[in-house]
């Protein structure tokens, strides 16, 4: 399981604001934007590479 609960991150010209989310177990999910959209960044959030401002991710 994975729930991102209101995380934030100002890092370079990418910005993320008051994300939310959980996938479940047995849950597929993806993650779909143009390019400089901060897919990247979530997903180095969600690894642990960076730290998200504000909010909590748990696994």
């Amino acid at each position: 399981m994975l729930e991102v609960k209101s995380i934030s991150k100002d890092w370079k010209e990418f910005k993320l604001r008051d994300i939310s989310f959980e996938v479940k177990k047995n849950e597929y999910f993806i993650i779909l934007g143009p390019s400089g959209a901060g897919k990247t960044l979530l997903l180095e959030l969600i690894a642990g590479i960076f730290v998200p401002d504000s909010g909590r991710i748990f696994m």
